[in-house]
């Protein structure tokens, strides 16, 4: 029986990232900057199959690297990760549906404690 590793997650969470790599809008000048495209409708998406699990990945795969134990080698540029959904994150917090309301994520991060 395999029992199921932090080596075997990251491994996975790593082959999931570099392929969504290839799916993030790197061209400043469109309108998704940022964004991930998801795959079934060739749109980018803020929603919970494409650009917030992306911001979550790159995010779990630069803890570990950054960490004292590293479970993975980081085959990706730490900073290049970083950057990444940095651009990703940016994308949800100035996201706009066609009738020109956002996800409100502005309004939460905007308001005082």
């Amino acid at each position: 029986m395999h029992h199921l590793t932090i080596n075997d997650v990251l491994q996975a969470l790593f082959q999931h990232i570099s392929s969504t790599l290839a799916l993030q809008i790197t061209d400043p000048q469109h309108a998704d900057y940022g964004g991930i495209i998801y795959p079934e409708w060739g749109l980018a998406s803020p929603s919970h199959g494409s650009t917030a699990p992306f911001i979550v990945g790159c995010g779990f795969l630069y803890l570990d690297h950054a960490g004292p134990r590293r479970h993975h080698t980081l085959e990706l540029d730490p900073a290049d990760l970083l950057c990444r959904a940095t651009r990703a994150a940016d994308y949800m917090l100035h996201f706009r549906f066609a009738s020109g309301t956002g996800l409100r994520l502005r309004q939460v991060i905007d308001k005082p404690a």
